[in-house]
């Protein structure tokens, strides 16, 4: 009840105070702290981020849609493992074929 006549207004999206009291409890700078709501979107704004048309993103064959549609928004390449069973010296042998691209 005592909120109730604030209802209708959104919660600040950029978090400021939470950011800065996180900043203060961890002893780093506020442009440190990423929050998002849930891992989907922290994920898209690290791809965001880090991204761009001249750089590459490497995924597993199988894994989360979202990462390599992210990816492609920012222009940039993304290489996939063939496999479906997570088989980390395909993953490296990927790697190392377009490590000179790979940002992510």
């Amino acid at each position: 009840r005592q909120n109730a006549n604030k209802a209708h207004l959104y919660p600040d999206d950029s978090m400021i105070e939470l950011k800065s009291t996180l900043a203060q409890k961890y002893k780093v700078q506020n442009e440190n702290i990423i929050i998002g709501a849930g891992s989907d979107q922290v994920i898209e704004f690290a791809i965001h981020a880090k991204l761009n048309s001249k750089n590459a993103f490497l995924q597993a064959g199988v894994t989360f849609a979202m990462y390599e549609i992210y990816a492609k928004q920012c222009g940039a390449k993304c290489y996939k493992t063939q496999s479906i069973t997570h088989d980390l010296n395909e993953f490296k042998k990927l790697y190392e074929a377009h490590k000179d691209e790979i940002k992510l």
